[in-house]
């Protein structure tokens, strides 16, 4: 397993709610290690296994919300 670690922006984040979310839209994605979202930064690190998930794969995810927009 190879973990691998990417800092993403995100727009669109205001509350606890879409902290939630967009942690858990995360953690649905096979590979996923860990995620840290700072709701004031509007920044997500997430730890992933490169073998499994790209941090294309995340950003996608993220982005395909609607509501948040998501780039490294």
């Amino acid at each position: 397993m190879t973990t691998t670690n990417i800092s993403l922006h995100i727009t669109g984040m205001s509350c606890r709610h879409c902290e939630k979310a967009v942690g858990d839209k995360i953690k649905s994605l096979k590979g996923i290690s860990a995620v840290n979202i700072d709701l004031p930064n509007g920044t997500a690190t997430v730890s992933y296994d490169s073998a499994k998930v790209s941090s294309e794969d995340i950003i996608n995810a993220i982005n395909s919300m609607e509501t948040y927009k998501a780039h490294a």
